[in-house]
């Protein structure tokens, strides 16, 4: 949460935004496996995450201006959104659904396995679109890569 302003002078500054949306998201493929499968302290994944997590909305927000036109600004913020609460709501049944498949409990943490996989191909998507995002921008004169200070 701190570091998400920071973040965000960075990336004013340099610009790469398709790039740290990459690695924003490519940190976070191993922190959901690094809890699951290692006995490493928590303490790692978990900064992982919360890097990630600050890393990806200061420069995604942010890169919204310099793709959509003006006078559809409130409707790309408002459909951004919409997919991020309805992704939220349809992810929480889904691991729900998938811990409850697996038995997972205090009894059986390898029941978690399988959630923790769904979160981690989230963070392969993420890498997936955002490639795809810098792809295109590079196509159009790369206005999300470069620094705007």
């Amino acid at each position: 949460m701190i570091a998400t302003p920071l973040f965000g002078l960075l990336v004013d500054k340099i610009g790469k935004r398709a790039l740290l949306m990459m690695i924003g998201s490519l940190l976070l493929i191993p922190v959901y496996l690094m809890m699951v499968y290692t006995n490493i302290s928590l303490y790692i994944p978990i900064a992982m995450m919360g890097i990630s997590f600050s890393l990806i909305p200061a420069v995604m927000w942010p890169s919204v201006a310099y793709i959509v036109e003006e006078r559809r600004l409130g409707t790309a913020y408002s459909l951004m959104t919409l997919i991020q609460q309805v992704g939220l709501a349809g992810f929480n049944w889904m691991i729900g659904f998938a811990n409850d498949y697996s038995h997972a409990s205090a009894s059986n943490p390898e029941g978690y396995r399988m959630g923790m996989w769904l979160f981690s191909i989230l963070g392969f998507l993420g890498v997936m679109f955002a490639f795809l995002l810098r792809r295109a921008d590079k196509k159009q004169g790369g206005r999300l890569e470069a620094a705007r200070l």
